[in-house]
């Protein structure tokens, strides 16, 4: 029957050149020691005293690797000082037609790259602006005057179908059927309820993107006005007092508050309001 081939780490070649090199013992001690034959003892060793100098001149070699290595790190955290600045430089440029200039297919970047560097995203550099005639700006003003107002509100701890149904139901009690709703895409919205009190009244179901706050910009807008202008310096004791004061704010936002959207003029007052006075006064 054919043995199997043994392999030999290099530190146990190592281990038994070193022994052989004491001289204590015979190449027969050692490899009946070792279980390894002479032969092979006398070529370890033999390999093992060739390669000697070689624990002595890895160390500078290690040494100026190490050394090259610590100044590619140099050039590299320059490198992004550089560019981080470079970033910096081009934001400060704001207008994003002196930053496009900047765009060259001779520069050796890929335009994905100049782009990121620039901080232009590709939406901005693809789009050619286009001019809104009289009739769109008007149109855009009186969306604008309509939808800054709230029609129906409700202040509650838990998102729940139910809630929301209520304060729809009051608000068409109040104002009369909308023609479309949007939403967000939150649970109280998907929900089979809220479908269908809007299929029971013929409205149109409309909700944001994922991912796509700005679909419901209006609302996501006041929630910012409402904590920085209200929540964020009226600490509330509790539940009660919170919903009173954000109460409160709401009835502020849409009587007294002016809006730099609508020419601060104040929601109340604007023309869409007029045909809602018996309600809203």
């Amino acid at each position: 029957m054919k043995s199997k081939r043994r392999n030999f780490t290099a530190e146990f070649k190592a281990q038994v050149a070193i022994e052989a090199l004491k001289g204590q013992e015979t190449l027969a001690q050692l490899s009946e020691r070792f279980n390894v034959s002479s032969v092979m003892i006398s070529n370890w060793k033999s390999e093992f005293l060739k390669n000697a100098s070689a624990a002595f001149t890895e160390k500078k070699r290690d040494d100026a690797k190490d050394k090259e290595l610590e100044l590619c790190h140099s050039k590299i955290g320059r490198l992004e000082m550089k560019l981080d600045f470079a970033k910096r430089a081009s934001k400060a440029l704001g207008i994003h037609d002196a930053r496009r200039r900047l765009i060259s297919p001779h520069s050796g970047l890929s335009l994905n790259e100049q782009l990121e560097l620039l901080s232009i995203s590709k939406g901005c550099y693809y789009y050619k602006p286009v001019g809104m005639d009289p009739e769109t700006h008007k149109i855009m003003k009186f969306i604008d005057e309509e939808h800054l107002r709230f029609l129906g509100k409700g202040v509650v701890g838990m998102r729940d179908s139910s809630n929301a149904i209520e304060v729809l139901e009051r608000a068409i009690g109040q104002y009369g059927v909308p023609e479309i709703l949007n939403s967000d895409q939150g649970s109280q919205y998907t929900c089979k309820e809220w479908i269908d009190s809007l299929n029971k009244h013929n409205i149109a179901v409309s909700m944001d993107g994922k991912g796509r706050c700005k679909d419901n910009i209006r609302i996501e807008r006041f929630w910012r006005t409402i904590k920085n202008e209200y929540i964020y310096f009226h600490p509330f004791e509790n539940g009660l007092k919170m919903r009173e004061g954000i109460r409160w704010y709401i009835t502020y936002y849409n009587n007294r508050r002016p809006h730099q959207g609508i020419e601060h003029k104040i929601p109340k007052k604007c023309i869409f309001v007029q045909k809602y006075r018996k309600w809203l006064d």
